[in-house]
């Protein structure tokens, strides 16, 4: 292996305006028919063979709608200045009852008037309202259309809170800064390790482009397979982490070598030849790693698993074939745009590199 990642290596060091070029318009082409066909998403939490699970399906077979996945909500009534059973306030929650039974995929409704349905002291009492037919990724939405129609019951002074039966794997996670506030991060940290405006970006770059390829690979397979909502966060995180750390491994290699008085492209393919076949077997590592949540029995953390192995890939292959031809093409200006007073800015990557 270690000669065949030399030569490969090598040849992308000679060549590096073409595996670059290709490297953006695959990531570019891959990222835009992510976002031109965008895939379903799925939120299947199931656990097959649990007693959990088994309950579940009985109670959705035997009660019919509403034991669906997110196919119940809840509206909670509280009222601070007296019986929920006075008349203005019971009629209230009657008409607020009224205008939820006329809404979109709501085929039953449960006054709190039932038995069970109000607290011991008929201050608090609960709306169960069950669905059917209804996206359940839009389940967020949905609870906020069914609160608002109980806006009867709050014009007659009672609070009316929302509550669904979403599983965790429903919740939207909020993503955007905390990777872009990531990114920087890293980014300070190999400038100080480097010294060198150059060297630091290199690694972000390459961690970049790979997280893009393999984002396009996987929204694409989601017309395939199930793919969970939170397939994409996942492999965005990771592929980041060991995008940058592989990339760093080369990096910090072909500068010593250069400190040493070596030809650029014989630098980078002895870096690839000896530090690419580490960044090769982390990766196989990782990948079989993630492989074994398969094993689970556990579906979404089946599928997370092989999905989020596919950015640990695209890191291997960028580092072994990405990287290179940038520092092909950088040759001795890697060390270009040093910052003063850090360690780091020696060639021979001297301080924490």
């Amino acid at each position: 292996m270690t000669r065949l990642l030399g030569r490969l290596g090598g040849w992308c060091a000679r060549h590096g305006k073409i595996v670059l070029a290709l490297w953006v318009v695959a990531a570019a082409a891959l990222m835009g028919a992510n976002l031109a066909f965008s895939s379903p998403t799925s939120n299947d939490a199931s656990i097959p063979g649990t007693d959990a699970q088994r309950a579940h399906d009985l109670m959705k077979e035997g009660f019919g709608p509403g034991y669906a996945q997110g196919g119940t909500v809840q509206l909670l009534l509280y009222s601070a200045g007296g019986s929920l059973m006075e008349d203005e306030r019971k009629q209230a929650v009657e008409r607020s009852i009224d205008r939820l039974r006329t809404m979109p995929h709501v085929v039953q409704v449960d006054s709190p008037f039932r038995r069970g349905g109000i607290s011991s002291n008929l201050q608090i009492g609960l709306i169960a309202i069950r669905m059917e037919g209804h996206d359940p990724d839009k389940l967020a939405e949905t609870t906020q259309a069914l609160s608002k129609a109980a806006d009867p019951a709050r014009a007659a002074g009672l609070e009316v809170v929302p509550a669904d039966a979403s599983n965790p794997a429903d919740k939207e996670i909020k993503t955007g800064p905390s990777e872009i506030i990531g990114v920087v991060c890293a980014l300070l940290v190999l400038v100080f390790a480097f010294g060198t405006l150059v060297a630091a970006v290199i690694p972000i770059f390459a961690a970049l482009v790979s997280v893009a390829s393999g984002l396009g690979v996987i929204g694409l397979l989601g017309w395939v397979v199930d793919m969970p909502k939170q397939a994409g966060i996942m492999a965005t995180m990771i592929g980041l982490g060991v995008g940058i750390d592989y990339a760093l491994f080369l990096l910090s290699r072909h500068r010593r070598l250069l400190a040493e008085g070596v030809p650029v492209v014989e630098s980078v393919r002895r870096t690839v030849a000896s530090s690419g076949g580490a960044v090769v077997f982390a990766g196989g590592t990782v990948i079989i790693a993630l492989s074994a949540l398969t094993l689970a029995g556990f579906p979404l953390l089946a599928t997370l698993g092989w999905v989020t192995g596919i950015s640990v890939v695209t890191a291997v292959l960028t580092s072994i074939t990405l990287v290179p031809a940038l520092l092909g093409l950088l040759g001795h200006r890697v060390n270009a745009l040093k910052v003063p007073f850090l360690r780091g800015a020696g060639a021979a990557g001297s301080g924490w590199a």
